[in-house]
């Protein structure tokens, strides 16, 4: 067996294959992947006959998966747009940090570590994934929900919190002692502070003239992107500072730049592929507990899994959201971290942290990560049946309701109206139709930064999502006369259906779908008529070409540019 899979890439085909066999096994349960992927790791990393094989290829792809990973995480986080929300959710994020924290401590302490071990392991607990948070929250379409935004506010403060404390941890571990502990913390602090200043002078000195020019080529705009973040790492490296922070900052240097969203679709091909090697190496590093290990295991994944979840949800309840953003924007806070235990074999590495806490803190993490999957994909049924006792820490919901309402905080009374929920692409044409018509429009997005825009032009606008029961009642559908959705989500379609015919039977229903077998199946929920865009654009293609003469054809080029300006000029146009 070793003999077959003696060679890089014999070992790096097998990691694949059993990887694949344990995601279509999780498919088939009705699993999320990751838990699939984890899995796969667990098998590879306790069948000797196969770790020994095997492990090595995961030790170094996974790395350089979670480095790509981090990468996108900063690509994607716009320190512009991100700036608010860290207003916000400053003080909800300390808060979420320290309570984490003590939980760790107290956890610590409850089994007898050392107040060094139960220090670190606090700060480890108060890190959750964000790689993970952000690839669940972005195949549900909740990235820009009320709930969503909410849990990536949070993860700011924490990644900014972990971008410290590693390198002023890291930097510790690495003294030599020959200075004073407050001069050798003072150097760290303004290494720290050195690090961030260079990204920031990167970022509005260099890059933007720099990545003018490389854009002109898509290849060349890729290959630089990549050797950016691994100049970083690279960097980090040379400075005793974890790799990985080096690729978390060199993302978000890179994230205000016009060409990061086309270097983010480049590299998440990559990303893709690395994330499976990056979860299979997770699950590689979880063993067989020992007698005496295995209580604090099973303590500690509950402090994360449900320790955690509890503090940041009576911590957003009790300042001011409804119950139902709360646990959900709570419930994505149920994993460890690989900061986390990037953090541990740090502390491990220097003595301060006892030894056992690397397996013990690998083995919680992985089953952290795979159990918040599954508790994110059940997150709305869990919330039904939890509803009754979450409502009892509900203390008025002024956060909630200043976001869907603006400053008026209380919409005019409207009837006979049309209510659009989503104004991206299609919104905006039928939203230009109403005004043209007279007809009074609401409009509902998920996008603030669009709510805001609309308000200003003096359109009535409501911030949230087609799932939050409230949103339905600020907008008054009950005295609609027409719905229109263009969101082509199948979930978020049929619980809007459900929701406005619960309101309003009257109500003229139009949706949209992408396929379809989806619009066959709104068709039988009694809506009134189902958007399909490519029969919509195939139809307009074909009463174009009938018109011979050609002068139908110059007319609706005109009216089309036209169109396109106006769109163009208007707020996120893509």
């Amino acid at each position: 067996m070793q003999e077959i899979f003696a060679g890089f890439f014999e070992q790096l085909g097998l990691v694949i294959v059993i990887a694949a066999v344990f995601a279509l096994i999780s498919r088939a349960f009705k699993l999320p992947l990751l838990v699939g992927y984890i899995a796969a790791g667990t098998v590879i990393g306790s069948a000797l006959s196969v770790a020994s094989v095997g492990h090595e290829v995961l030790a170094g792809t996974s790395k350089i998966g979670l480095i790509l990973l981090l990468f996108l995480v900063g690509l994607e986080l716009d320190w512009i747009q991100a700036r608010k929300q860290f207003k916000n959710a400053f003080g909800l994020g300390v808060i979420q940090i320290v309570s984490s924290i003590i939980l760790g401590f107290a956890s610590a302490k409850l089994f007898h570590f050392p107040i060094t071990t139960g220090i670190y392991l606090g700060i480890a607990l108060s890190f959750a994934s964000t790689v993970v948070v952000v690839k669940l929250l972005s195949e549900a379409h909740d990235i820009n929900a009320l709930h969503g935004r909410v849990a990536v506010s949070v993860l700011l403060i924490q990644d900014l919190f972990a971008i410290v404390a590693l390198m002023l941890l890291s930097g510790i571990a690495g003294t030599t002692g020959s200075l004073p502990l407050y001069l050798e913390l003072t150097w760290l602090s303004l290494k720290t502070l050195g690090v961030l200043l260079l990204a920031w002078s990167c970022n509005r000195l260099i890059l933007p003239v720099a990545f003018k020019h490389i854009a002109h080529s898509t290849e060349l705009l890729f290959l630089c992107s990549i050797a950016w973040c691994f100049l970083w790492v690279i960097g980090m490296k040379f400075l005793e500072v974890p790799m990985e922070i080096g690729a978390l900052i060199a993302g978000v240097s890179l994230a205000t730049l016009p060409y990061s969203l086309e270097i983010v679709n480049k590299i998440k091909v990559l990303r893709d592929f690395f994330v499976v090697l990056l979860f299979v190496g997770i699950g590689s590093e979880v063993h067989a507990p020992s007698a005496e290990a295995l209580p604090i295991i099973l303590v500690f994944i509950a402090a994360v899994s449900f320790g955690k979840p509890a503090i940041s949800f009576i911590t957003l309840a009790l300042s001011g959201y409804r119950v139902r953003t709360a646990f959900l924007a709570a419930i994505t806070q149920s994993q460890l971290s690989e900061f986390s235990i990037i953090l541990i074999g740090i502390g491990v590495s220097s003595g301060q942290v006892v030894s056992s806490m690397t397996g013990i803190i690998a083995t919680t993490a992985a089953f952290s990560i795979a159990l918040s999957t599954i508790l994110f994909a059940a997150r709305k049924p869990l919330y039904v049946a939890l509803k009754p006792l979450l409502k009892l820490f509900e203390r008025g919901h002024h956060r909630h309701q200043s976001l869907i309402l603006g400053d008026e905080g209380v919409l005019e009374p409207l009837s006979n109206h049309v209510v659009i929920f989503g104004y991206h692409r299609m919104g905006f044409h039928i939203l230009k139709s109403l005004v043209s018509l007279g007809k009074p429009a609401v409009v509902v997005d998920m996008n603030p930064e669009i709510v805001t825009h609309l308000r200003k032009e003096g359109v009535v606008a409501l911030y949230g999502d087609v799932e939050d029961e409230e949103i339905f009642d600020a907008c008054r559908v009950q005295k609609a006369d027409v719905v229109i959705s263009t969101i082509p989500h199948e979930a978020e379609t049929l619980s809007l259906i459900a929701e406005v015919r619960k309101r309003n039977r009257n109500a003229k229903i139009i949706v949209t779908a992408h396929s379809l077998e989806h619009a066959l199946l709104y068709y039988k929920k009694n809506v009134d008529f189902v958007m399909l865009p490519h029969m919509l654009g195939g139809k307009q293609i074909g009463e174009l070409l009938a018109d011979d003469g050609g002068a139908h054809l110059k007319k609706r080029k005109s009216d089309e540019m036209n169109l396109l300006r106006d769109q163009k000029n208007s707020l996120f146009f893509e």
